[in-house]
């Protein structure tokens, strides 16, 4: 073997027992059941997450706050307003589904492509307001 292998196969080694060295101190930091062998095999299904609900106070309020940031800036994607919210974009799917059956917001595009808008609303006509008559022109 020629000197340049043999100089690299010692730094692989050397690399290779420093990165074991490094591993080691760090899982002996975790609690025991955050070491290896915690997850569970491929294949295996996790244990299911319990579901939460959340109340029917907090949905509302999440729509108010997707409502007034559409208000002020329109055509935004789930990402974009989960940004400006604070909030994941999967929190958010409640809420908008709310707001789209309520008539609320609009939607165009799918998938990635969705962007959210205000919904148009058109003013009722006040009681007791006809319609006014205008002249032809001839």
């Amino acid at each position: 073997m020629t000197g340049r292998v043999q100089a690299r196969r010692r730094i692989e080694v050397a690399l290779r027992r420093a990165t074991e060295r490094m591993i080691a101190e760090v899982l002996a930091l975790l609690p025991p059941e955050a070491g290896a062998g915690a997850r569970p095999a491929r294949g295996t299904p996790a244990a299911p997450m319990p579901r939460i609900r959340r109340p029917a106070e907090r949905l509302e309020r999440v729509a108010g706050e997707v409502l007034g940031v559409l208000a002020r800036r329109s055509g935004l994607a789930v990402s974009e307003i989960a940004e400006t919210i604070g909030a994941t974009p999967r929190e958010l799917t409640r809420p908008i589904t709310w707001l789209l059956a309520r008539g609320a917001i609009t939607k165009t595009g799918e998938r990635r492509g969705t962007r959210y808008y205000l919904a148009r609303r058109t003013a009722a006509p006040r009681a007791g307001a006809t319609r006014r008559k205008t002249r032809r022109r001839r």
